[in-house]
């Protein structure tokens, strides 16, 4: 996996990652840093294409990426930090650009089947359910089974209080000659296992990705960033044959594995 089938290097800082529910497609929210206003890029994973760049539905910095579909972004706006139940949420149309619907005093739980998930607006503890195309209110939809046969892969994540910890710091240094710290995320592919590991230098944390082979010999180290003041989870994640992640805050990596 040594050359990258799409690297990018965003305008922004990453703040969020999410894959459309038939996960060919890949959206990224990253924040300018002068103005605070999250922008978002669509890629097709499948082509190694952007779809989308650089959008931004609206010139608010309390905007948040919930979910994309195969046409669709969704976004949840705050309004107020204390009460996150008081929300906007804006349904956008990536590929014409435009602002499809949005409902005041709604929060988007989950994007699912075509529907929108959210908290029943008279009844307390159940739920109501909306068209995304048209806002309008629907019947909860049937559960179904993806048709895709694509699946989307976390790694487990270890603090340095679990007791499997002291196996990631002999086996890390044995590797790579450095002292893993505070945590590390680890994940089991069909071809390769990847940690992401953190240790501590002069001027702060530094996180590295270290792809191994089964037999625990290493293939591969990628400095995902430096001087970090502090810890991020799910540094990394999997879709079928594709490793994602994000080095330097800012640059997009997928490769083949």
């Amino acid at each position: 996996m040594t050359n990258p089938i799409l690297q990018l290097q965003l305008p922004g800082i990453v703040r969020s990652l999410k894959t459309s529910e038939g996960q060919n497609l890949l959206c990224i929210e990253h924040v300018d840093v002068q103005s605070s206003i999250p922008h978002y890029d669509v890629f097709d994973l499948e082509k190694g294409l952007s779809v989308a760049g650089h959008i931004s539905p609206k010139k608010n910095r309390n905007l948040v990426l919930k979910a994309i579909t195969d046409r669709y972004i969704i976004l949840n706006e705050y309004h107020d930090g204390q009460n996150p139940d008081k929300a906007t949420v804006i349904v956008f149309d990536f590929e014409r650009k435009t602002i499809v619907w949005e409902k005041e005093n709604f929060v988007a739980l989950e994007v699912t089947n075509g529907t929108i998930r959210a908290p029943h607006p008279h009844f307390e503890n159940r739920f109501s359910h909306w068209d995304i195309e048209n806002g309008l209110i629907v019947e909860e939809p049937e559960k179904t089974m993806r048709t895709t046969n694509k699946s989307e892969y976390f790694p487990l994540f270890y603090p340095d209080t679990s007791e499997h910890f002291v196996w990631f710091v002999k086996h890390i240094a044995e590797a790579t000659g450095h002292q893993a710290v505070v945590c590390c995320e680890y994940l089991e592919l069909t071809s390769i296992i990847v940690i992401s590991y953190y240790f501590q230098e002069d001027q702060g944390l530094t996180n590295n990705l270290l792809i191994l082979n089964l037999d625990g010999t290493t293939r591969e180290l990628i400095n995902l960033g430096k001087n970090l003041k502090g810890i991020g989870k799910d540094t990394f994640f999997a879709i079928e044959k594709k490793l994602i992640f994000i080095s330097d805050k800012n640059m997009l990596n997928v490769y083949e594995v």
